[in-house]
């Protein structure tokens, strides 16, 4: 099994919120290129089992501990991507998550 990309200083978790709170709900797949190495790993979410409150924690946990100082995220910005997304059952495609800026 190969490693999975790491967390410090990615733009996964540094960059913007939305596209790390997209992973945690709903998961990713597909190559992710950092420091010149490629993953090709899979990451599940966890919305089906994490309240809004619980994924702007883990968020919010993770862009401080890996990051930059970085506004937290709220339970609001959460609920507001799980709206935008009802129903959704596939994992995020990695390219999808780079049109984020």
């Amino acid at each position: 099994m190969g490693e999975a990309p790491p967390l410090e200083d990615s733009p996964w978790v540094v960059g913007p919120s939305e596209r790390l709170v997209r992973i945690l709900l709903h998961g990713v797949t597909g190559r992710i290129e950092l420091g010149g190495r490629v993953y090709d790993r899979e990451m599940p979410g966890f919305g089906r089992t994490l309240s809004d409150a619980d994924v702007a924690a883990l968020a919010t946990y993770t862009r401080s501990r890996f990051g930059a100082a970085k506004p937290r995220v709220t339970p609001a910005e959460v609920r507001r991507i799980r709206d935008e997304h009802p129903g959704r059952t596939a994992y995020w495609h990695a390219d999808e998550l780079l049109d984020l800026r």
